[in-house]
């Protein structure tokens, strides 16, 4: 099938553009308006609505599509903590005025990027259905007036209701792009110029490939969509990358993940994988139960986040997590309200593995990993010799959150050369019963004078008061002199699904460079990741030499 829509391919920084308008507009309504019992009616008020802005919206073919910014002064620096990426796929629904759910007016869309800069410490943000406001949009994520860390170098499509929609933040450089329209569409599809987004951002010494896309709505259309999945699969492949590179698929694919064979073709025709789910994560991306934005009542999984699988990329670590997170803001006369019809996909993606590690794992109960023992070492005779724990993990398997345990193996065995640990659930709870648990130690085996330390303020944090301090390190050709703080990790509420590292930043900012700080847990200022669950705080760093920091 042709699209009859205006179809453009775009190789940064010159832009093809054909046009061929379609003389009677008509505009994709969301995949689950499709297959509700109001569709016909509201189509009806739609297509006037189109067949006027069809005339309003008619610009000149050479106009610039695509804008791109970096601001070289903001973007995210390098650090050793490029191995651990966290990103964010949204559909913003920033549509015409539908359903009185003020989807043409920017209040909404000036809410969206506030909840997206204080929700998470995102490093990516992927954005589908942001016709509208685009610019709204951009300001929000840049904004300096904002506290928390802005996104300093992006792309988005400024052709309204007849481009993609699609979007892409970065706190690191996005270094190029470039777009491909999509060859097939069914349907209301046809009047916007759906297609994929793609971008490669710098990330210390790797790259991340990113694939963002919104493909054909409808149940009925998964020909179509895996015409596109087809064509997705073929950029990818036409294109180059390094062993170390990461390369993602992020977006509203309309596949519904319960529909088993449809959504196993997509993964098949992609080449692509998911990775593992929060325990405590949403089961759908689109609920419409309880999302008071959302038409019908389908409960679909249609947003993801896949990586490929092919071997000349880095793969996600297992421990990798994903969630779908309710996001609610205020705007016009709605309080606390559903900012979206979708709900977006998070995910902290780890890609490499620890220096050493060791697995305990028995697959059938009562046979579990509680009552054996892991065991921790480091060679005697290296500089580098006692243990410094990363992290501790306790039933994985059964979908328990990485490091959930780590203070109790810290406590254990950090300091030590080797260290013999009883994995004892009586002690350090049960987070899965009746699910038989693996057990993960992580550790480093480094300088006695350079051990991570971490704290954990216990619910609700905020409020109260948490001391960093550092000991004496030793000194290349020198003494050893009292150690300076440098943050390497900040989170606020991981018991109740926050991301870990969420307030990093905020953290960093007050304590690095000091001996010792003070640091106080303030909601008002580090935002609230999840509300309505009391949160604790956990801060990690490590001591260095160096100039101090004045206070």
């Amino acid at each position: 099938m042709t699209n009859n829509a205006h179809k453009i391919s775009v190789s940064n920084p010159s832009f093809e553009v054909g046009i061929v308008w379609n003389m009677m507009c008509s505009h994709r309504v969301a995949s689950r308006t499709e297959r509700s019992n109001h569709a016909v009616g509201k189509r009806q008020n739609i297509a006037l609505f189109l067949l006027v802005l069809c005339l309003l919206m008619a610009t000149s073919a050479n106009a610039a599509r695509f804008v791109q910014n970096t601001d070289q002064f903001c973007l995210k620096e390098h650090s050793s903590n490029e191995n651990r990426i966290s990103v964010l796929s949204y559909n913003l629904y920033l549509i015409f005025n539908f359903d009185g759910h003020a989807g043409s007016n920017p209040a909404r869309a000036s809410v969206i990027p506030r909840w997206v800069r204080s929700s998470g410490n995102y490093d990516i943000a992927v954005f589908s259905e942001a016709w509208l406001h685009p610019s709204t949009v951009k300001d929000g994520m840049i904004s300096l007036q904002s506290p928390d860390p802005r996104f300093c170098s992006y792309i988005y499509d400024s052709d309204g209701m007849f481009g993609s929609g699609l979007a892409i933040y970065s706190k690191y450089e996005i270094e190029g792009y470039d777009f491909v329209s999509y060859r097939d569409c069914s349907g209301d599809d046809c009047s916007a110029d759906k297609g994929v987004l793609y971008a490669w951002i710098k990330v210390g010494s790797r790259r991340i490939h990113v694939f963002a896309t919104h493909t054909n709505a409808g149940a009925d259309n998964d020909t179509t969509r895996l015409n596109q999945f087809a064509q997705i699969r073929s950029l990818i492949d036409g294109r180059q990358y390094q062993p170390g590179d990461l390369i993602l698929i992020a977006g509203d694919l309309n596949e519904d993940r319960y529909s088993e064979q449809k959504y196993n073709k997509m993964l098949d025709t992609l080449k692509a994988s998911e990775m593992r789910f929060n325990q405590n994560s949403l089961r759908y991306s689109f609920d419409g139960d309880n999302n008071v934005l959302a038409v019908g009542s389908d409960q679909e999984v249609l947003d993801y986040m896949l990586y490929e699988t092919t071997s000349r990329t880095v793969k996600p670590w297992p421990e990798s997590r994903c969630k779908y997170i309710r996001a609610r803001g205020d705007y016009l006369a709605f309080d606390d309200r559903d900012l979206s019809d979708h709900y977006p996909v998070a995910c902290e993606i780890l890609l490499g593995p620890p220096i050493s590690s060791s697995r305990t794992t028995f697959n059938t109960a009562p046979e579990e990993a509680s009552g054996r023992r892991v065991e921790l070492t480091c060679d005697k005779g290296s500089y580098k010799s006692l243990i410094a724990v990363a992290s501790g993990s306790y039933g994985l398997r059964c979908g328990a959150l990485k490091g959930n345990v780590t203070l109790q193996l810290s406590k254990a065995c950090n300091g030590v050369r080797s260290c013999s640990y009883e994995i004892d659930h009586q002690v350090i709870g049960d987070p899965f019963p009746g699910c038989a648990k693996d057990y993960l130690a992580e550790w480093s085996c480094i300088d006695d004078t350079s051990l991570l330390p971490s704290k954990m303020v216990p619910a609700e944090a905020s409020g109260k008061v948490i001391k960093l301090e550092c000991g004496r390190v030793r000194v290349p050709r020198g003494p050893p002199r009292k150690g300076l703080i440098s943050v390497t990790a900040g989170t606020y509420g991981l018991g109740c699904g926050a991301l870990r590292g969420n307030v990093t930043q905020h953290l960093a900012n007050t304590c690095d460079g000091q001996e010792s700080c003070r640091y106080r847990v303030d909601h008002h200022v580090i935002g609230d990741p999840v509300p309505n669950c009391a949160k604790e705080y956990i801060a990690e760093w490590k001591c260095v030499a160096g100039a101090r920091r004045s206070k």
